[in-house]
């Protein structure tokens, strides 16, 4: 698994990947909140192509304190979000 770095949020979700609801995809949950889908990313290439369909992702976080994975829409371009 490479490392996602410097990925960008248009929207950052409150909820967490363990509090959303499990799916048959295990890489797949489901936020109730939002009533979207989200994604859950491992490569680069993975979020790219999720930034590209407008996906809800989770990512492994390794850079802060915000806990073990970062949920929410990445931005579409680097510059943008949060």
């Amino acid at each position: 698994m490479s490392e996602i770095r410097n990925c960008k949020f248009s929207f950052r979700c409150p909820r967490n990947w363990e509090s959303l609801k499990p799916t048959d995809n295990m890489h797949q949950r489901y936020c109730e909140e939002c009533k979207e889908i989200v994604h859950f990313c491992y490569t680069p290439e993975d979020l790219m192509k999720a930034i590209e369909a407008d996906l809800c992702v989770a990512i492994a976080n390794t850079h802060s304190n915000e806990g073990p994975f970062l949920v929410g829409r990445p931005a579409p371009r680097y510059g943008e979000g949060l």
